[in-house]
């Protein structure tokens, strides 16, 4: 984990490698097996390679819903981790599929206002985006955003991201507008 803070993305994946076999000596279905896998793949996410990141999230989420109850907040990582491969792989419906049962983990899990929702919003609106529907994408920015400003203050960068990913989006439906009327 020190490796990838750095930077260190080859050393953190090797590192990540070397302890899988060391973890299955305990079982191959394990929690820490399943979260060490979660950990590779971030590292196979970060370096681009989301063939393999896919393939381990997968795996890692498989674990997770097997050892887990359904409603678990690890159970809901996998699945939103998955759907960010996704969605960098342009895969948006995939994507919408698992951001959706990691959402609906969450409802059950935290508060309506809790910071977490207010993340699981902001990634339903980038995938909405993603996919031209302009109208949810909007619905669930301005959801993130009420949910951060309330709860994290103006100023914090989880506000600040939904704000100007909220303002990007509308300055694209205004061009888009434009150029209709044209």
């Amino acid at each position: 984990m020190v490796y990838e803070k750095q930077g260190k993305l080859s050393e953190a994946a090797k590192l990540h490698q070397q302890a899988l076999p060391i973890y299955f000596q305990q079982g191959q279905e394990t929690l820490k097996v399943a979260t060490c896998l979660n950990d590779l793949a971030m590292v196979y996410r970060k370096q681009e390679r989301f063939q393999e990141a896919e393939t381990v999230y997968l795996q890692s989420l498989a674990i997770r819903e097997k050892l887990l109850e359904a409603n678990d907040p690890l159970v809901s990582e996998s699945l939103n981790n998955i759907a960010v491969v996704y969605r960098f792989q342009g895969k948006y419906s995939q994507a919408e599929e698992y951001y959706l049962r990691s959402h609906h983990i969450k409802e059950q899990i935290y508060e309506s206002d809790h910071p977490k929702m207010a993340t699981s919003y902001n990634n339903l609106a980038q995938v909405y985006e993603n996919q031209g529907k302009y109208l949810e994408a909007c619905s669930y920015y301005q959801k993130a955003i009420e949910i951060c400003e309330r709860k994290l203050g103006p100023n914090h960068p989880h506000t600040k991201i939904s704000k100007t990913s909220y303002e990007n989006l509308l300055k694209k439906m205004n061009r888009g507008n434009g150029e209709r009327r044209q």
